[in-house]
């Protein structure tokens, strides 16, 4: 919303839009950085999703493993993470 109205008004300064709006220079900042949800990502949330549902007994070592047969190319830190936002551990 910020940046519509920054590209509509180049006059005004971000600054005072952040003003306006009632949000921190540095909240804008930190959202624009943030990068777009990745269509792989939620692919993987599902596929070890799904391995933990038909293995109940899998910790996120043996889904890596069972992940990483099935082609995908996946760090065990990064399904450690995955299964920890959507509380998948056993």
């Amino acid at each position: 919303m910020i940046t519509v109205a920054h590209e509509a008004h180049l006059e005004l300064a971000i600054q005072s839009l952040c003003a306006l709006l009632g949000v921190s220079r540095s909240w804008f900042y930190d959202r624009r950085a943030q990068p777009a949800s990745d269509p792989d990502d939620l692919a993987l949330r599902a596929a070890s999703e799904a391995i933990t549902l038909a293995f109940p007994g899998y910790g996120y070592r043996r889904v890596t493993k069972h992940l990483q047969r099935a082609d995908w190319i996946v760090n065990h830190k990064r399904v450690l993470r995955i299964m920890r936002e959507e509380a998948l551990l056993c």
